[in-house]
């Protein structure tokens, strides 16, 4: 699937929320920003039959769990719109060639992802629910390292040329502000990830945790 082709899984009900939530009318809304960190775990990825010698000698790589900081800016109301930017930090993984037993350590990232995404807040009150979705842009920050395996193997592993460092990226999932004085609180957050990477999706699930300020 091309790079044009997965954005549009995302794109269209994006701009329909977005047109929902900004003429919505009788809605209180208040303006927040959120200081937020946390982990990001990544479910395994690639698959053995993509081995290839010489070119792919270690296909998968394992699950791993990289923290994760970041800074979002949302206007709430019973629909809200929200606006993050977030850094994933970097994992050491142990992959292995299938054929020979034979392994590398590795560091798995960093990544950052700039997304928009929709809150849905049924309830007001001091402690209040909601259910998020949204989508947005992943980027590989990785450079080109090299590696020595167990077997004594000088391993390069490039990193991502051009526009293979960006993937369009999909989430949804739920959380929880909590008021704590009358203008800042805390934010717990989780939600599940699919980055559309190309021939197949990487799975993951993050949950956060934060700091707000209304204004």
């Amino acid at each position: 699937m091309c790079f044009v082709r997965r954005w549009k899984l995302f794109l269209l009900p994006v701009l329909l929320l977005f047109g929902q939530a900004v003429y919505s009318e009788g809605q209180i809304r208040s303006k927040m920003v959120t200081v937020f960190g946390g982990v990001h775990h990544l479910f395994s990825y690639g698959d053995v039959s993509e081995y290839l010698p010489g070119e792919n000698d270690f296909p998968v790589t394992p699950g791993h769990t990289p923290a994760l900081a970041g800074l979002s800016f949302s206007i709430l109301g019973r629909i809200g719109f929200e606006i993050e930017a977030c850094w994933v930090g970097t994992s050491l993984v142990t992959m292995a060639d299938p054929t020979d037993g034979d392994t590398i350590e590795v560091q798995a990232g960093p990544r950052s992802a700039l997304s928009v995404g929709f809150i849905f807040l049924p309830f007001r009150g001091q402690v209040r629910p909601y259910l998020s979705v949204g989508g947005g842009l992943d980027m590989i920050l990785s450079k080109d390292a090299v590696y020595t395996s167990k077997f004594g193997y000088s391993i390069s592993v490039p990193a991502p040329r051009g526009k293979d460092r960006f993937d369009p990226e999909v989430f949804a999932g739920g959380g929880l502000f909590f008021d704590v004085g009358r203008n800042f609180g805390v934010r717990f957050d989780t939600r599940y990830v699919w980055i559309l990477d190309d021939p197949k999706s990487v799975r993951g699930i993050r949950a956060s945790a934060g700091l707000f300020l209304v204004f």
